[in-house]
């Protein structure tokens, strides 16, 4: 009988870690979330720029990490949102700000379309308009900021879709795996001839066969 190559059982095996598939996508997960740290950190320094180069005058851009929480299983999430400076009326000057809704930037199409009007002053060449104090540098961080916030949603969305089939795939394994293992218990016990033990198995059969006569 020629030598048959048989494969250890997965248990006995030695997993090569170096190019094992749960390692490597063990570490592109880690990545993501590595990179969307890196994202936040660069989204940080962003909205610093946006607020020095931003006099304080109403309308003025801002982009500020909140806490959000999601009701389904009670995880704390911190996101950045755009928002937007104003103040009040009254003889006392307050602050508040208000979040620039995600229907809203899509319908005014980018971000620096919600900068303060530009300035407007009249001389003997008629009325010219210039632009506030460093609006160029705040147009294009204005522009650099909506390119993170996409790359983040990108990010986010792959482990959105991540967390939700994992959560739909462990219910399933959850139940399968008991039911499995009861059946193949029972299976495994009506099985009178192992033929992984040739030998054994077909002396069992002759002894039967034997029996008979």
């Amino acid at each position: 009988m020629k030598n048959v190559a048989v494969l250890k059982p997965i248990s006995e095996r030695k997993a090569n870690r170096e190019h094992d598939f749960e390692a490597h996508t063990s570490l592109n997960v880690e990545r993501l979330f590595t990179q969307l740290f890196e994202i936040d950190l660069m989204i940080e320094r962003c909205a610093s720029l946006l607020n020095k180069s931003q006099p304080l005058k109403s309308g003025k851009i801002a982009v500020v990490f909140g806490v959000r929480r999601k009701l389904n299983d009670h995880v704390s999430i911190t996101e950045p949102f755009y928002v937007r400076l104003f103040a009040t009326e009254g003889s006392i000057k307050k602050w508040t700000m208000r979040r620039i809704e995600p229907a809203e930037l899509k319908k005014r199409g980018k971000l620096e379309a919600f900068l303060p009007a530009h300035k407007k002053v009249k001389n003997a060449k008629g009325v010219w308009t210039y632009a506030a104090e460093n609006y160029r540098e705040t147009v294009l961080l204005c522009r650099e900021m909506t390119k993170l916030m996409e790359v983040r949603e990108s990010i986010k969305a792959v482990i959105s879709f991540i967390n939700q089939r994992t959560s739909n795939i462990q219910k399933t394994v959850d139940s399968i795996l008991p039911k499995t293992k009861s059946k193949l218990d029972l299976l495994e016990e009506g099985i009178e001839y192992d033929f992984s033990d040739p030998e054994s198995a077909y002396a069992k059969i002759r002894q039967k066969i034997l029996a008979r006569k």
